[in-house]
């Protein structure tokens, strides 16, 4: 069966099980309740958003030709528009990679960008579940929350020590000596960046504000939705949902959100139709983003910018 039909079968599988759980007489309830004052700071949120993304891809992959900054501010946003179509939120990942690779010798660069991009945006949450296990110690009681929680940190410590302490980069070296062609090439494609710590190290800092932007960002759609979510808690359940929209489940991680939300806030108090609403209002935003990012795509392929001489290596 085609993987496209399974990935349709299981956003409907999850939106059915979502459907039959939810009591839609509270959910409506809840949009009675919405208040819209708390949107009034998605847009200067989604304006630094929208540059800090661009601008992390720029610290890191082209530091020198700053005539690239545009191009990579665009990137991000009008591949999140493409991301629409394709499974989960990796989705976007594969436009990227077919992008950058126009300007590369090799696949296996253009794969390791942004799958570095990737780490360095999953290792940037980190700091808010650190954050609220400080602020709040009673979450460590829940092992929903706390595994997750440490698993992150844990794969976080693993990345610092190997990308920027080179612990483990000559086991690494070997294990690649025995994996297949492809990939030997991307574990070596990834090590070429323990050379460029500098500009690994700023792209880590600028991916934590843009991150910060995006936790502010889904915060304040779920706060128009459930008036008493705690900020802590929110940090603490965020991360989480966001790696779990990850999985190529269904399309664009469409449901997947949904039923995260629902169970996540469940651990603390809220109840699954305001978690509802607040993922709903949350995938809304996200989907005018989206489109907005078609738009930035449609302009670009009309102007042929920028023309591959005067785009530069990226």
């Amino acid at each position: 069966m085609n993987k496209n039909i399974l990935k349709i079968l299981g956003t409907c599988l999850i939106v059915a099980i979502i459907a039959y759980v939810v009591d839609f007489e509270k959910l409506l309830a809840s949009f009675s309740n919405w208040h819209f004052e708390y949107l009034h700071y998605l847009i200067p949120l989604t304006i630094l958003n929208i540059f800090f993304e661009g601008y992390r891809w720029y610290v890191l992959f082209d530091p020198l030709n700053r005539k690239n900054l545009l191009f990579l501010i665009c990137l991000p946003w009008e591949s999140a528009f493409a991301g629409m179509f394709l499974p989960g939120t990796l989705g976007s990942d594969l436009y990227r990679v077919a992008l950058i690779r126009q300007n590369h010798s090799s696949l296996f660069d253009a794969i390791s960008n942004v799958l570095i991009i990737r780490i360095l945006g999953v290792v940037a949450l980190v700091p808010f579940s650190v954050v609220a296990l400080i602020f709040k110690p009673s979450l460590s009681e829940n092992p929903v929350i706390e595994i997750p929680m440490l698993a992150f940190l844990l794969g976080s410590v693993v990345f610092i020590l190997v990308m920027f302490l080179n612990v483990g980069t000559s086991m690494l070296l070997k294990v690649a000596h025995f994996c297949p062609s492809s990939i030997s090439k991307m574990i070596q494609a990834m090590l070429f960046y323990q050379k460029r710590k500098k500009e690994l190290f700023f792209s880590l800092v600028v991916a934590v504000l843009c991150q910060i932007t995006t936790v502010f960002l889904a915060f304040f759609c779920a706060k128009s939705a459930i008036q008493d979510l705690s900020l802590i808690d929110f940090f603490a359940i965020f991360p989480i949902a966001s790696i779990l929209c990850l999985l190529p489940v269904g399309i664009n991680s469409f449901g997947t959100q949904e039923a995260a939300y629902m169970f996540l806030f469940s651990q603390v108090g809220i109840l699954k139709e305001q978690a509802l609403l607040a993922s709903i209002i949350w995938n809304g935003f996200k989907t005018i983003l989206m489109l907005s990012g078609g738009v930035v795509l449609a302009i670009r392929m009309l102007t042929k910018w920028p023309s591959n001489s005067n785009r530069g290596k990226v």
